[in-house]
């Protein structure tokens, strides 16, 4: 996948920055980060707060960029 991304930084920025995405996901599924972690990575990936909700359960979580637990989660709409 490394490779990949080295290839089409030659070819299109933008498709090397997807793929590097897709690597730093992959890698964390492949450590099963729990969901507090998914979520502090994500802040960190995009350089503000992150949310995720678990349709399934219910269960949500918002962690802001410095990687701290914001407690207050205000789900909004139902899909």
């Amino acid at each position: 996948m490394e490779a990949l991304a080295v290839q089409l930084s030659h070819l299109d920025s933008e498709a090397e920055g997807a793929i590097r995405v897709v690597m730093f996901y992959d890698t964390l599924m492949r450590r099963r980060v729990d969901l507090p972690a998914l979520a502090r990575a994500s802040a960190g990936l995009a350089e503000c707060v992150t949310g995720i909700r678990l349709h399934g359960t219910g269960r949500a979580i918002r962690v802001a960029l410095d990687g701290t637990l914001l407690r207050k989660v205000r789900l909004s709409g139902r899909g």
